[in-house]
C-alpha cells in the first residue's frame, strides 16, 4: 500500500492478496475504488506483457512548457558513455 495525502494505491504481484486488503482497508475507511491506476502522482503507468511501466513524459512537458523551454537543446552528456577513470598509481 502507498499512501499519499488521501490517495491510497494497492500494488504487489500476488492479484487475490492485494484485494482481500484493499477489501479490508474499504470496510474501515469511506474510500471508493477507482480500479485499475492509470496514474499516480502525474507518473503515467502501464501494464504491459506481465511488467508496470512509469512514464512521467507527459509531466515533463507540461514543466518545460511552464518554463518557456519546449525548444531547448538538449545537452550531450559531458563525458563518454561507459567512461572509467584512470587509476592512480
Amino acid at each position: 500500500m502507498i499512501a499519499y495525502v488521501d490517495v491510497i494505491l494497492f500494488i504487489g504481484p500476488n492479484k487475490s492478496f492485494i484485494a482481500s486488503k484493499k477489501a479490508m482497508f474499504m470496510e474501515l475507511w469511506e474510500c471508493r475504488n477507482l480500479g485499475d491506476c492509470k496514474e499516480f502522482l502525474r507518473m503515467h503507468i502501464e501494464r504491459r506483457d506481465g511488467k508496470i511501466y512509469v512514464d512521467q513524459t507527459f509531466y515533463l512537458q507540461k514543466v518545460l512548457q511552464r518554463f518557456g523551454m519546449t525548444n531547448a537543446r538538449y545537452a550531450v552528456t559531458p563525458l563518454p558513455a561507459g567512461y572509467k577513470p584512470l587509476e592512480k598509481h
